[in-house]
Order: structure tokens, then sequence, then C-alpha cells
């Protein structure tokens, strides 16, 4: 008993926690994973555009989605709490996954005002103005004007060289971050319900570009949908515009058990000329969780499937039972 009262009184639970969290962020081994996260986090907000805007000292990104609520801005600053662990219909946590943020900066500055929503009167919500330090811990900071279209408002001011960050050099962070904006394409949309529009604006002393994605989806029937899926990128200084037009097919089947709003997809991408399609092999490997994950399909044709992934949301858990139910049942799809 006395060893135990002494270990207790010797323990720095503030800094096992610091470290733990570190810990957490250093399991994602791509360090600008944090832009799904992000995603991820505004689709589940009913956003129907994003913007991301990188600067030689920060990224802000911004949305249009719902306004936070208190309980919302919580889940922000704990772990492993999320207001949305009971609704299966929402695929991002911010629990755990809003934490990778914490690989290219310190602090997180973040701004809401519901009075740009789309829809008014919404319950529990109002204007906020926090940074978020040592990753878990609130500080009020005076509310910015976000502009007319956007409820809610992140700014990461970049840091490099620690141990729980993901860079050693500040031009390797936005070189990186510039080339995950660049290269998301069409298919981070595919499977998103609410999201229409992911824009971005690079500007950097020595570049300055702007693009955006989006989908043109046409239902067929109640399983099937095509897209025809557009990337626009134009450099700021320059009116010429470069424009890639991709078209995908996609079948989808809803599942069950209390999962209303949740699939199993395939998407086929083809060309279309002189009113024929012709299917062609997709570039993109992966499996999807709603977003592309680390693990390959080996297929010529994109998975989609809420699938159980590693904490880093990276790797797929190929032995779990559900994974493995969700793998027949894409399989049932491609079939039949």
């Amino acid at each position: 008993m006395i060893t135990a009262e002494i270990i207790k009184a010797n323990q720095d639970r503030e800094g096992m926690l610091r470290r733990s969290l570190e810990r957490i962020i250093q399991l994602y081994k791509d360090k600008v994973h944090f832009v799904y996260e992000l995603l991820q986090n505004a689709e589940d907000a009913q956003a129907q555009v994003v913007k991301f805007v990188l600067y030689e000292d920060r990224l802000e990104v911004f949305h249009d989605g719902k306004p936070f609520t208190v309980s919302n801005v919580q889940s922000l600053f704990d772990i492993g709490l999320s207001d949305k662990v009971n609704d299966l219909n929402q695929i991002g946590e911010f629990g755990v996954g809003f934490k990778s943020v914490f690989s290219i900066c310190e602090r997180v500055q973040f701004f809401s005002n519901p009075n740009n929503y789309r829809i008014k009167d919404i319950e529990n919500a109002g204007s906020f103005g926090f940074e978020i330090q040592d990753f878990y811990k609130p500080v009020d900071i005076p509310i910015v004007d976000i502009g007319t279209v956007y409820t809610t408002k992140f700014i990461f001011p970049f840091a490099v060289d620690k141990s729980f960050l993901g860079f050693k050099k500040m031009e390797d962070l936005r070189s990186k971050i510039k080339e995950k904006l660049e290269n998301l394409s069409e298919t981070t949309l595919l499977f998103m319900k609410n999201i229409e529009v992911i824009e971005y604006e690079i500007n950097l002393r020595d570049e300055t570009k702007a693009g955006s994605y989006m989908l043109d989806k046409k239902k067929i029937n109640d399983h099937c949908y095509c897209v025809k899926a557009l990337s626009e990128g134009q450099e700021a200084k320059d009116t010429q515009k470069n424009t890639q037009e991709i078209s995908y097919i996609v079948f989808s089947r809803k599942l069950d058990k209390g999962r209303s709003d949740r699939s199993v997809d395939i998407a086929f991408s083809y060309t279309e000329k002189n009113e024929e399609w012709q299917f062609v092999p997709t570039t993109e490997k992966h499996i999807f969780v709603y977003f592309p994950t680390g693990t390959e399909s080996k297929l010529n044709f994109i998975v989609q499937g809420p699938y159980r992934t590693t904490p880093s949301r990276s790797e797929i858990q190929m032995d779990d039972p559900e994974n493995l139910a969700l793998a027949a049942e894409t399989a049932d799809l491609f079939y039949n």
C-alpha cells in the first residue's frame, strides 16, 4: 500500500495524457491525412462546400455545414469523446481523428458563426472563438469575421521539429499539404452524400493558384447512379484552365441493422464517345472507407464500405468479423 501511494503521488497525470496523445498522432503514417479527417467532419456536419487555403505560415479551412453546438465543441477538446458515436450514419468522430491535425501545428484556432447557416434557428448553436492548446486545453479568443458563406473556420498555424510533429522543415510541410490539395481527385467526393464542392487556394510566395473538385450525379435507379466528375485547376496569375473530366457508374446496397444511410458500393470508371460507354480500369486501387485507405483491393474498380480500420484509419483490419461480412456483401453486390 505504501509503494502504491508513492507511485500515485509521483505520477504526472497531465504529462501522461500529453504523451499518450503524442503517441496517437505519431500513428498516422501519412502526416497530411488530417485533410481527410477534416472532410469527414464537414461531411458529418452536412456541409456542401469545403475550402482549404494554404499560406506560408498556416492552413485555413472553411465549410458551410451545421453550426457547432456546445456538445460539438466539447468533442474537439476531449479524447475518445464524440457526440457521433451512436449515430451510425456519420463517418467521422472528433474523438481521435481530429487530433491528427497536430502533426502540423501545436495549437488550433476555431471559429463558428451560425448566422451564416442556410437553415435558421439551430438549437444550442452559438458564435464561438476558441484556441486549442496542448491538444485539449480550451482558451477563449476574439471571434473573427469568417465571411457570409461559411459557418465554420479553422486556422492551423504551422509548427515543425518536435517529437510529435510530422515534419522537421517548414518547406516540407508546405510542400506535402500543397501536394495533397492538388491531388485529392474527384474520387474524394465519389461517396459523399453532402459535400458537393471542394475548393483550394495556394497562396505562397513563389506560387499562387486555385482549383476545385465537383461531381454531377444522376440517379439511374434506387441502387445505381452515374457520376461525372470535374476537376479544375487554375493559376491565379493565368486565365488558362486545365480541366479533366472522369465518369463513373456506381452500384450501391444499403446495409441493415440500423445502418439506414450506410452502404457498400462499387464504382466503375468509364469513357464516353459517340454515346457509347467503354469501361476502363480505375487508377485508384485502394479500398475506400468513404475516403481512400492505405489498403489496396487489387481490383480494377473501386470498392467502398464502412470497414473498421486501424486507429489512424490508414489500414483496414482484414480479420475483423464485421469487415469480413462487409466484404461478403460487396461480393454479392458485384455478382448480383
